[in-house]
């Protein structure tokens, strides 16, 4: 898989498969499902500095943070994964703005 696009395709279908076991609830294989994608990103994709890349982490991340929410375990690593979130979607405001001026 050394393609961008078939790294990314990759990583959208296990969110999308994520998404619908966590709806589901099978929430542990959601979030090891979502783990598995960052690390594919990490591995494949985030050596290329194109912005959208960076921006898939939120969706995977939301997905892990709402898993721990509904089990309702390990405090420890939520705020660890929330507090990962709230860097990503303040750093992705941040560029947001600075596009605007």
């Amino acid at each position: 898989m050394e393609n961008i696009f078939e790294v990314v395709q990759a990583i959208v279908i296990g969110l999308l498969v994520a998404t619908f076991l966590l709806n589901t609830n099978r929430v542990l294989k959601a979030m090891e499902l979502c783990r598995e994608c960052l690390i594919l990103l990490n591995k494949k994709a985030l050596n290329k500095e194109e912005e959208f890349l960076k921006t898939l982490r939120i969706p995977i991340y939301s997905v892990i943070f709402k898993g721990y929410g509904i089990i309702k375990s390990d405090l420890t690593s939520a705020i660890e994964c929330g507090s990962k979130l709230l860097v990503l979607l303040s750093d992705c405001d941040r560029k947001d703005e600075r596009g605007k001026s």
